[in-house]
């Protein structure tokens, strides 16, 4: 997959006319040499997909629900896990975009979290990943990319693995590909996903 960057390499401030533009150049020259690979992209949507919603293979979204330098005290448990709704709210608003653009494409174009991170190396950080990678898999998201991975890892110790990884490594070692209808009774504070292999 290949997502057009949003950024001007001089730093000028771009625009939709001039994003989609460029966006449908970007995509017809990256599909003349491989028509089999994907281009997709997360800025001006609305501008692309009526433009040249064709060449438009996946949406991307970028999420960082409690910002990149919200101190750990700041925000309460509460107010952290009731982040984990927005995963639902931004799948359901970039599904209408769609829908209202290209709904013949509405089933073909993929919805991708391309950035998304909370950041906190502590026991919530690995509780809030764990969460937001089952709400990922729960509305359907098609690809996700955790923004930057390399923050998994313990400074100045590589070995070491800071509390998220293992919010990576829970999903990878001991859930399968596919997710169970669950439903938890009596534990607002709590959530559970359920999943089974195919082998």
């Amino acid at each position: 997959s290949w997502e057009a960057g949003h950024f001007q390499p001089d730093g000028s401030e771009l625009n939709g006319k001039i994003f989609s533009r460029r966006y449908e150049e970007f995509a017809r020259a990256m599909k003349a040499v491989d028509p089999t690979i994907k281009v997709g992209c997360m800025d001006w949507l609305d501008d692309v997909l009526k433009h040249c919603g064709a060449l438009v293979d996946f949406i991307s979204i970028h999420a960082y629900p409690v910002g990149v330098s919200a101190a750990p005290d700041a925000v309460t448990d509460k107010e952290l896990f009731g982040k984990l709704a927005e995963v639902r709210e931004l799948m359901e608003k970039h599904r209408e975009i769609i829908r209202r653009h290209q709904p013949r494409r509405a089933k073909e174009i993929e919805i991708t979290f391309s950035e998304w991170n909370m950041g906190w190396p502590d026991i919530r950080g690995a509780q809030w990943h764990a969460g937001w990678v089952g709400e990922m898999f729960l509305w359907g998201a098609d690809l996700a990319n955790q923004w930057n991975i390399f923050d998994l890892m313990a400074k100045p110790d590589p070995d070491r693995r800071r509390s998220p990884y293992w919010a990576f490594w829970l999903w990878s070692n001991a859930m399968g590909d596919i997710l169970v209808r669950s439903d938890l009774k009596g534990a607002e504070d709590c959530a559970v996903y359920a999943t089974k292999s195919t082998d």
